[in-house]
């Protein structure tokens, strides 16, 4: 139930269409040209699924990004079930025994990290994202004892307000 909660919240940041030159900048630093249709995490499988760069819920709150372009890269199924929710640069510097960089030199993995890196930078600087304080969050999640009903009822006793590239939740 927190999951859903946590999913209909980060619902309601607003999208955004990214421009030619946010794109080009996304498919550099990811090297789209160079992996294709592949994984970019591992450059082995095809990429089948999108992951979330900063996972939609972290330590069972909304991390506040959504799916929006900047936040979501096309990745295989092996590499986005190993990283399950994770941090992406705990889980790449990681013994997970999925971790796309095993079996690399040092160099590659550096130059993967380092890539990385340099993308969840720029994702928490420029993809549209909601500050979800916590106690907000218990606040809205509280009733699901008593019923989902009244969290609905709850929640549109907020709405999103945007300053800058950032939203946060807001009691009408």
């Amino acid at each position: 139930m927190r999951n859903a909660v946590a999913k209909d919240i980060i619902a309601m940041i607003p999208h955004r269409q990214l421009s030619d030159s946010e794109l080009d900048k996304r498919a550099e630093i990811l090297q789209l040209d160079k992996v294709g249709n592949k994984c970019v995490y591992c450059s082995i499988n095809v990429a089948s699924t999108i992951d979330h760069v900063i996972p939609l819920v972290v330590e069972k709150y909304p991390s506040g990004f959504g799916d929006n372009l900047w936040n979501t890269v096309p990745c295989c199924n092996q590499c986005n079930s190993s990283k399950n929710g994770k941090d992406l640069l705990q889980w790449l510097g990681g013994k997970s025994l999925k971790n796309p960089l095993l079996g690399k030199s040092d160099k590659e993995r550096m130059e993967t990290i380092d890539k990385f890196t340099v993308y969840s930078e720029i994702v928490r600087r420029k993809a549209p994202h909601l500050d979800v304080l916590k106690d907000t969050f218990d606040y809205i999640l509280e009733p699901c004892v008593i019923g989902a009903m009244e969290s609905e009822k709850r929640l549109k006793e907020f709405e999103v307000q945007q300053v800058g590239n950032r939203f946060t939740l807001q009691r009408c």
